[in-house]
């Protein structure tokens, strides 16, 4: 067997120049592959980090009917995040964090510009999210503004109370103004501590938030008040005054358009539903395994009729894109894997073409056929072999350097430019030196097949 591959080297480097032609066919198909699925890579992990670092968390656990439900009956599925729950939740394998959330909807007004528009609102936990979803923070445009801070938020505290409208209340103490109180009555209360409500909203729902000045566009700005109204669960009235602390960039434009984030507790003050969630985001040591944690979690919060699900089946829109992705990958792979097998079958039937009388002259001195088509097997596995080890160094190379200074791209949906650092795999670089040996075995068989078919004298009489 030593003397087969003896001889298959030397058949090899008898025409170097074609023998190295399909080696380059082989390696230019190899760096090929290497740098699409390198960039598929990095433009996949950007997707499942925007949004599970930034926006989803890796598992979301809601009341069951909340996803389908219709957003005039989402408060229907409002539930209190106990200490058991998280508890539950913490001690569950492979879970790194978990943070409540408040979903909402409702009308804000820009006071300077007098503006209007519909909103979705999401109350959060400023240092729970800061655990779980680490992007949100730095989502916050540069020089606009600083992200929630919690112990910044003040409630109005009183130093008088109506004998009327709140009961002897006691006085310096935060008061539920959900309730109603009088134009008179307001007239008469003097405050000690001012209420202060931070408020953060997307790019394009500031530029909206526009007056003309001397013919020019004055955007809002850092400090500007804000009037959040919006329909508590039993469908009374409440509003809110807050400030605009900061601008955030979010990648998708609906987003932007109508996104806004304040603090848990002013939210839940804001809907009357103090201590009330609709969402806990969780975070794990690793987005793979949250196919498995989703289902222990189901099976141990199914008391309390809760459902966890998976960041990918809550955005499918994004799971589907990375599906087809994968796809078209792997047609590419097919179609680049049939042109390097026609490569080495031209390569095979030129080398049978030139040694049929070297063919004759091994079956004369005791080859049988079996022997001749694994001298070609060996042959063509050889030359892809080369081309593949050839084509993933330099694929590798080049994805390196691809990887180390990123690459500007602008992912369909969104508005701004990310920075994508593509790689590969080492089960990936693996299987691009199977992708040769099964080339190179592939394109050798018809050939070896043909060779080995000659008889002695049809072969020694070849002219």
């Amino acid at each position: 067997m030593k003397n087969f591959y003896i001889l298959a080297l030397k058949n090899i480097t008898r025409n170097f120049r074609r023998s190295l032609l399909t080696v380059m066919v082989t390696a230019i198909g190899i760096t090929f592959l290497f740098n699409i699925r390198g960039f598929l890579n990095g433009l996949q992990k950007e997707i499942k980090e925007s949004n599970t670092k930034a926006e989803i968390g890796d598992i979301q656990v809601t009341r069951n009917g909340f996803r389908n439900a219709l957003p005039s009956k989402s408060y229907d599925y409002l539930f209190t995040s106990t200490e058991e729950i998280k508890h539950i939740i913490l001690d569950t394998p492979h879970v790194t964090g978990v943070t409540e959330r408040l979903f909402f909807g409702g009308i804000i007004n820009h006071q300077k510009s007098q503006t209007t528009t519909p909103f979705m609102g999401i109350g959060i936990d400023p240092e729970g999210e800061n655990r779980v979803c680490p992007r949100l923070k730095d989502m916050v445009k540069k020089d606009a503004g600083h992200f929630l801070d919690s112990s910044l938020e003040k409630d109005l505290v009183l130093d008088s109370i109506s004998f009327s409208d709140i009961e002897d209340a006691p006085l310096d103490r935060p008061v539920n103004l959900a309730k109603p109180v009088s134009p008179k009555t307001a007239k008469n209360l003097k405050a000690s501590v001012s209420e202060f409500h931070q408020i953060m909203l997307g790019t394009t729902m500031k530029e909206g938030f526009s007056t003309m000045v001397n013919g020019h566009p004055e955007y809002a700005g850092i400090g500007d008040e804000l009037i959040l109204m919006t329909t508590d669960p039993n469908g009374a009235q409440h509003s809110l005054q807050g400030e605009l602390t900061a601008i955030i960039d979010f990648p998708n434009p609906t987003a932007s358009k109508t996104m806004i984030y304040m603090t848990l507790p002013a939210a839940q003050r804001l809907l009357g539903s103090e201590g009330k969630i609709n969402e806990l985001v969780i975070s794990l040591d690793d987005t793979n395994n949250r196919n498995k944690v989703s289902q222990l979690l189901n099976q141990r919060l199914a008391k309390f009729d809760l459902l966890a699900e998976p960041w990918d089946e809550i955005n499918k829109f994004f799971s589907n894109i990375m599906s087809l992705q994968n796809i078209v990958f792997s047609v590419i792979m097919a179609v680049i894997m049939i042109f390097v097998i026609f490569a080495i079958i031209v390569t095979g039937f030129m080398t049978v073409s030139e040694r049929t009388r070297e063919i004759g002259t091994l079956m004369a001195i005791g080859f049988k056929r079996k022997h001749i088509i694994q001298l070609f097997l060996i042959e063509s596995m050889g030359l892809g072999l080369a081309g593949s080890v050839i084509g993933a160094i330099l694929g590798s190379i080049i994805v390196a350097i691809l990887g180390y200074h990123g690459v500007p791209f602008k992912i369909p949906g969104t508005v701004d430019l990310v920075i994508l650092h593509p790689f590969n795999t080492f089960f990936f670089i693996f299987l691009t030196v199977v992708f040769g040996l099964v080339s190179g075995v592939v394109g050798s068989l018809y050939p070896a097949r043909i060779a080995s078919r000659l008889t002695p004298m049809d072969a020694l009489t070849h002219i």
